[in-house]
């Protein structure tokens, strides 16, 4: 079993651009090559993007930044990592057990989501009791409170390919769905249109129970369809409260799509929240949350999802422990930490770490100019996934893993071992 060790704090460690001084470490060191791609916000900056080489026990061993193509590459010896500071996106990744060879890719994968708007238009049957219709597929949408006309106009992103899967619901005057359209490959064009000829299928029934955390409490739900690992229609129904033992209620909702993925989280301000989330390679109708022995993570009884002042009044790391299946089944981990400012703007640092991994994850030490973007921050929310993912272990795991953790192949609880987080500090 792999457990983390502590090998750094979070700042004051003094320092400028490192060169390699020891030929015999040179050596043995080679070359790791990083590439960035930017974020989506504010703005997709790729040049001057400092990158940290450390050795396996922590030493900062040398710093440079990244060059007009977002590349840059530094000596490491295996076991070592590579930080990657983003000021302007409040942005920090650490990629951990790193290895001479190894590529790496951080940042926001596609085009900048929403920019260059193009519109086309979608016919659809009348349904006799609609209040509206509304579209979604994984890049194109149609406004919620659209005025009611079977020739909707569809709002299309760069990503959209020339043919994707669509849903329309036909929503009553309460918003409760009585129908929906679904085509796994509607043609798209900019300025052009595409028609779905129907019939309306009814909505399928969507029974959730929850088995009770001896707690009351509110809880949130998304529902979404997906086709080929990305969300084509989603729903939502709200916060939801409950008390005594079990929760049950049925919602209509749309079907469609190769797979489903709930996420369900029971927030509680007091000690903490729990979340779990459930992927099938089907179109499922239920979906049963068991408070007592959740799937994927739970924050300790006396964890405040905010917590005031700390070390550097932030958030320096956290611990965790793990249980369930053998650690074989995953490909890696994924942590993200959490924190805010004053006036609440979030900054993220994830770490991608090998299977298994557990004990005790501290941030590593930056130098004075970088540590900034980390210190002086509030903890916020924290997420650790044990994830079973396309890859043939953790060597391919780590290249892309941090610009991958968002899509649902990231949480298949079938492979999934709980986590649970014992502390934040």
């Amino acid at each position: 079993m792999r457990h983390l060790l502590v090998w750094g704090a979070l700042a004051g460690t003094a320092c400028t651009d490192l060169a390699l001084e020891d030929a015999d470490q040179q050596a043995t060191d080679r070359i790791v090559t990083v590439h960035v791609l930017g974020r989506h916000y504010p703005a997709r900056i790729v040049e001057g993007i400092d990158v940290l080489f450390f050795t396996a026990e922590g030493e900062l061993r040398q710093r440079t930044v990244t060059d007009a193509a977002g590349i840059a590459t530094g000596h490491i010896g295996n076991g070592g990592s590579v930080t990657i500071v983003e000021p302007v996106a409040r942005r920090l990744v650490t990629v951990s057990d790193v290895e001479p060879g190894d590529d790496i890719t951080v940042g926001d994968l596609g085009p900048t989501p929403y920019a260059q708007l193009r519109t086309m238009t979608l016919e659809v049957p009348p349904h006799p009791n609609a209040a509206h219709y509304l579209v979604q597929s994984r890049c194109a949408w149609s406004f919620y409170y659209a005025p009611l006309s079977t020739t909707i106009e569809v709002q299309l992103t760069q990503e959209c390919t020339d043919h994707e899967p669509l849903v329309v619901t036909a929503h009553d005057s309460a918003d409760t769905i009585i129908g929906y359209l679904y085509d796994p490959a509607v043609p798209i064009a900019a300025g052009g249109s595409a028609t779905l000829a129907g019939p309306w299928l009814a909505p399928l029934d969507f029974q959730i129970d929850i088995i009770r955390d001896p707690r009351d409490a509110g809880f949130n739900m998304l529902l979404q369809r997906m086709q080929g690992g990305r969300p084509i229609y989603a729903f939502n129904p709200g916060t939801r409260s409950f008390h005594g033992d079990t929760y049950q209620e049925t919602y209509p909702v749309a079907g469609g799509g190769d797979g489903t993925l709930v996420m369900f989280e029971f927030p509680n301000f007091t000690d903490g929240f729990v979340y779990q989330l459930d992927y099938r390679p089907e179109v499922t109708t239920a979906f049963t949350a068991d408070l007592r022995a959740n799937d994927l993570a739970r924050v300790r009884d006396g964890l405040p999802l905010y917590a005031g002042p700390g070390p550097n009044d932030g958030f320096e790391g956290m611990s965790w422990s793990l249980d369930g299946p053998s650690p074989d089944v995953s490909d890696g981990m994924i942590v993200n930490l959490e924190a805010v400012d004053d006036e609440y703007n979030l900054t993220r640092w994830t770490f991608v770490l090998p299977p298994g991994t557990q004990g005790e994850l501290r941030a590593p030490a930056l130098p004075d100019d970088l540590a900034i973007v980390w210190e002086g921050l509030h903890y916020d929310y924290n997420r650790v996934l044990s994830a079973d993912t396309p890859s043939s272990g953790y060597r391919e795991f780590l290249r892309d893993a941090e610009t991958q953790w968002p899509f649902y192949w990231m949480y298949q609880p079938t492979q999934a071992r709980r986590v649970t987080v014992t502390a934040a500090y």
